[in-house]
C-alpha cells in the first residue's frame, strides 16, 4: 500500500512538474510607452530597434524556448514609422501567419491568424528570418503587429 501511494505521489509532481514547465518560459511585457520600454533595455533584445520613439500601448510576449514572440503597439504618425533597412514589403502570400491563440496571447486579431488571416486591412512586411510585421492601412489607427515563428 505504501509503495502505491508512492508512485501515485510521484506521477502527480511529475505531472504538476512537467504541465508547469510551458508557463515559465512563456514571458508577457506591457510598456506604456517608448520611455517605460526605454527604462527596461529594450528595445534590441525581444523588442525590434525600429520601434518609433512615439510607440505607446506596447504589448510583447515571447517563448524562451522557441524563440516565437508576438508583439503590438499603437504610434503617433506614419512618419514615425521607418522600415526601411529592417523590413521590406512583401506579398501576402508569402506569409507564416502564426496559429489562432499563438503564444496564448487574447490580444492577437484573428485577421492576422493562420486559419483566417485577412490581406485587405494591413500592409505586410518581412522584417528576419521567420519574422514579419502588419501595418494597418491608411484611414485605420497606427497599429503595428510583429510576430515570429521559427518553430511550428
Amino acid at each position: 500500500m505504501r509503495i502505491q501511494c508512492l508512485h501515485y505521489l510521484i506521477l502527480f509532481m511529475a505531472t504538476t512538474l512537467f504541465g508547469a514547465c510551458d508557463l515559465v518560459e512563456i514571458k508577457e511585457n506591457y510598456y506604456p510607452d517608448y520611455a517605460s520600454l526605454y527604462e527596461s533595455n529594450e528595445p534590441g533584445n525581444w523588442v525590434p530597434v525600429f520601434i518609433p520613439e512615439s510607440a505607446t500601448e506596447i504589448y510583447e510576449r515571447h517563448n524562451l524556448d522557441t524563440s516565437g514572440e508576438v508583439l503590438k503597439f499603437s504610434y503617433e504618425k506614419e512618419t514615425d514609422m521607418k522600415l526601411s533597412g529592417y523590413c521590406k514589403a512583401i506579398p501576402f502570400e508569402e506569409i507564416v501567419f502564426p496559429e489562432k491563440n499563438f503564444l496564448g496571447v487574447n490580444w492577437w486579431p484573428t485577421s492576422l491568424s493562420r486559419d483566417s488571416a485577412n490581406k485587405n486591412d494591413h500592409d505586410f512586411y518581412s522584417c528576419d528570418t521567420r519574422a514579419y510585421l502588419a501595418l494597418n492601412k491608411k484611414g485605420q489607427p497606427n497599429q503595428i503587429y510583429y510576430w515570429r515563428i521559427l518553430y511550428y
